[in-house]
C-alpha cells in the first residue's frame, strides 16, 4: 500500500512531462514514417536555389548517330543494283563511194599550190578531178538530201548534197540539167546528174567531174573518205 501511494505521487508530479515526451516521440515517429513512404519524385526540391544534379551522357548517347553505327555500316555497292551505264556506241565513220568511174586527174591541194592548165598558173585546188567522159552518170557519194543546185561562174553547174554529222559533197562541171531537185532524198549510188563541160575554170582539162567534200564548212580531202 505504501508503494502504491508513492507511485501515485510520482505520476501526479511527473505525469505531465511523461505524457509530453510520449507525444513528442509519437510525432517524430509519424513524421519519419511519412517522409520515408513519400514518392521519391515528390520529395525532390524544385526550388531554383537548390542545386540540381545533372547526369553526364554516356559515350553512346554523346556519339552522333552517323558515327555511332559506323562499324556496322553496310557497303552500299554490295546492296544497290548495278547501275553502270552501258558504253555508248561510237558513231560510224563517214565514208563515200567514188561519184563517177575514172582515174584521178588532179589531186586535192589546199596546203600547197597545184598547176592549172587552163589558167596556166599555180593555185590551191579544194577538190579532186576524176577523169571521165561527157554524159557519164554522176552518183551520190553517200546518203543525203539535195541542198542546192546552181550555176557557178568558175565551176559550172553544181549540185550539193548534205549528209549526216555536218558533211556536204559538191559535184561540179555537171551537165546543165541535173536529174534531181532541191530537197530530194538520195541514196548512196543514186544518179544525180551527168558529167558536162560547164566549168570554165577547168575547160582546158580532159573531161572530168570536179568533186569536193567539207564538214561544217571546213574543206576536206575526199580521198581520205572513200570506201574502196
Amino acid at each position: 500500500m505504501h508503494n502504491n501511494n508513492r507511485f501515485k505521487d510520482f505520476l501526479q508530479k511527473r505525469g505531465y512531462y511523461i505524457v509530453a515526451l510520449i507525444c513528442a516521440l509519437a510525432v517524430g515517429v509519424s513524421g519519419y514514417l511519412f517522409i520515408t513512404r513519400q514518392d521519391p519524385g515528390e520529395a525532390q526540391l524544385s526550388s531554383a536555389g537548390v542545386p540540381q544534379v545533372v547526369e553526364e551522357p554516356t559515350d553512346e548517347e554523346s556519339t552522333p548517330p552517323a558515327q555511332r553505327n559506323a562499324g556496322d555500316s553496310v557497303d552500299a555497292a554490295a546492296v544497290l543494283p548495278d547501275v553502270t551505264p552501258e558504253p555508248e556506241e561510237e558513231p560510224t565513220a563517214f565514208t563515200m563511194i567514188m561519184p563517177v568511174e575514172g582515174d584521178l586527174a588532179q589531186l586535192y591541194a589546199m596546203e600547197h599550190l597545184s598547176y592549172n592548165s587552163t589558167t596556166r598558173d599555180w593555185r590551191t585546188h579544194d577538190g579532186i578531178d576524176i577523169c571521165s567522159y561527157v554524159g557519164a552518170e554522176v552518183r551520190a557519194a553517200a546518203d543525203g538530201t539535195v541542198a542546192s543546185i546552181y550555176e557557178d561562174d568558175s565551176l559550172g553547174t553544181v549540185v550539193t548534197v548534205s549528209h549526216r554529222d555536218g558533211y556536204l559533197t559538191r559535184y561540179c562541171n555537171l551537165d546543165p540539167v541535173p536529174t534531181v531537185a532541191v530537197g530530194d532524198e538520195v541514196l548512196q549510188g543514186e544518179t544525180i546528174g551527168a558529167v558536162g563541160t560547164t566549168a570554165l575554170l577547168e575547160a582546158g582539162m580532159t573531161d572530168h567531174l570536179h568533186f569536193e567534200l567539207c564538214c561544217d564548212a571546213v574543206s576536206l580531202n575526199p580521198t581520205d573518205y572513200f570506201d574502196f
